[in-house]
């Protein structure tokens, strides 16, 4: 059964300056939210480190040509301001992000990650994969765009720290937990939750700022906020 997560939002603990966003004053957009698709020239004029599925390990220099065997490897080259460009395939699970690095992918579609992944260095910059098999943490403020977070064990994603996500998707979550959990500042503009067999979003004294999001398929409610000021147009 579809629930639609607009009739479905439960607001707690509202101060008198909480912008509390309900069922019958949420603002509806009807305005598309672009794609955000990750190519080489979204990251023009940065140095760019590949990373290949089963590339040759000898004498990897990191070009596309020549690409590294695993991010490991490329983060051991990289230097403040580059990006680690996975390209299509599946890839190895990441311990840690460096910091100052960015992580992209060739698509959702087309490339995999394996999870769980935690952002913990500041300002952290990912997207462009699909991570699989585990969830996505941000432990430090951090941007997320174009997405796919699926079969993780619920929470899926995880917000302890203020998080700018775009275009990201959880598809298929495992467990009860709610498919997220916030206690940070979380703005998510395009994707959602799909096939979660609880509720889509928890968020305990956090801000929220939700547009344009696709909650269906859920097992309990779509959106709980407990706290914080809110936000909320466009759910489907």
């Amino acid at each position: 059964m579809r629930l639609i997560a607009l009739a479905l939002i439960a607001l707690l603990g509202c101060d008198d300056e909480t912008a509390a966003i309900g069922p019958l004053d949420a603002q509806i957009s009807d305005a598309a939210t672009p794609d955000a698709a990750t190519s080489d020239a979204a990251v023009a004029g940065a140095r760019l480190i590949h990373v290949g599925d089963g590339a040759d390990p000898r004498a990897p220099d990191g070009s596309r040509e020549r690409p590294y065997p695993d991010a490991a490897a490329a983060f051991a080259t990289a230097r403040v301001g580059d990006v680690v460009f996975l390209l299509a395939g599946d890839h190895a699970a990441i311990d840690a992000l460096p910091a100052g690095v960015e992580l992209l992918g060739a698509g959702p579609d087309t490339t995999r990650l394996a999870g769980p992944l935690t952002l913990a260095a500041p300002d952290a910059k990912v997207g462009g994969f699909t991570l699989h098999g585990g969830h996505l943490r941000i432990a430090s403020p951090a941007k997320v765009t174009d997405l796919r977070v699926d079969a993780a064990p619920t929470p899926a994603l995880i917000v302890d720290a203020a998080a700018s996500v775009r275009q990201v998707m959880i598809v298929d979550p495992l467990g009860d937990a709610p498919a997220v959990q916030a206690t940070a500042a979380l703005e998510w503009t395009g994707g959602g939750v799909m096939n979660a067999p609880g509720a889509a979003i928890e968020a305990v004294g956090a801000d929220l700022t939700l547009t344009d999001l696709d909650l269906r398929d859920l097992g309990a409610f779509g959106i709980f906020a407990d706290g914080g000021r809110h936000l909320i147009r466009g759910l489907r």
